[in-house]
């Protein structure tokens, strides 16, 4: 059954460089914008299945790609994988040489927004972790190789005592999430199911309608599955 994982990338979350304030409005609302690494393409130090965890570069190209076809629908931006503090301007999440590169943007209205964006100005605050749920990997030369993965959430966290205890258990599944995961991804299988519903009506319209890929079906009754079970 899949699980939404969460892994401490290791990466600076810090205010940006030249050229990005550090303050900016957004929607009306004023914002703390700091920039960093989700994931990186290098292994880590220990996964899920006993051996170091590697994201291939293009991992999620396609989770962006969706969240780009839904209206430029920003990933969420939370604190310690919990309450809600941002977002992440997915035209501003990008897959480059090193990792995953994003910008986050803190939303300065809220209380607990300004405690977490002061705590990063200071340097207290300086770490990043991703929640993700992985949909193709395996297990190639002793490393589990991430090649397709659902983008669902980045958080800001505190830096670890224990930095290895805290990548392994940042690992662990989170019923609490699952509407949230159960949301995304409904979304992501009934825009690619749009196209085929339109080609049906008028072939003529869509000639090459996309399929739902069988394993995002599969992961989406799954968590359904352990919804219902949960609820009982």
């Amino acid at each position: 059954m899949a699980r939404l994982e969460r892994k401490l990338s290791g990466g600076i979350a810090a205010p940006t460089s030249t050229g990005v304030p550090r303050v900016v409005t957004a929607n009306g609302i004023e914002t703390g914008r700091f920039g960093g690494y989700l994931a990186t393409w290098d292994p880590d130090t220990g996964g899920k299945f006993g051996v170091p965890d590697q994201f291939v570069r293009g991992a999620f190209r396609r989770s962006i790609e969706e969240h780009e076809r839904r209206g430029g629908r920003p990933i969420r931006l939370k604190y310690m994988h919990g309450p809600l503090i941002g977002a992440f301007p997915v035209d501003l999440v990008v897959e480059d040489s090193a990792g995953l590169r994003v910008v986050g943007e803190i939303n300065l209205s809220t209380a607990l927004g300004r405690d977490v964006w002061a705590l990063i100005q200071q340097g207290a605050l300086s770490d990043l972790s991703i929640g993700f749920i992985t949909t193709r990997d395996k297990i190639e030369a002793g490393v589990r190789k991430i090649f397709e993965a659902v983008l669902v959430e980045g958080s800001v966290v505190d830096e670890p005592a224990n930095r290895g205890a805290q990548i392994l258990s940042a690992k662990a599944s989170e019923p609490a999430s699952l509407e949230t995961i159960l949301e995304d991804l409904q979304g992501m299988t009934e825009s690619l199911r749009a196209p085929r519903r339109a080609a049906r009506r008028s072939p003529r319209v869509v000639a090459h309608a996309p399929r739902v890929p069988g394993d995002l079906g599969a992961i989406l009754n799954d968590l359904n599955a352990t919804r219902d079970a949960l609820r009982r």
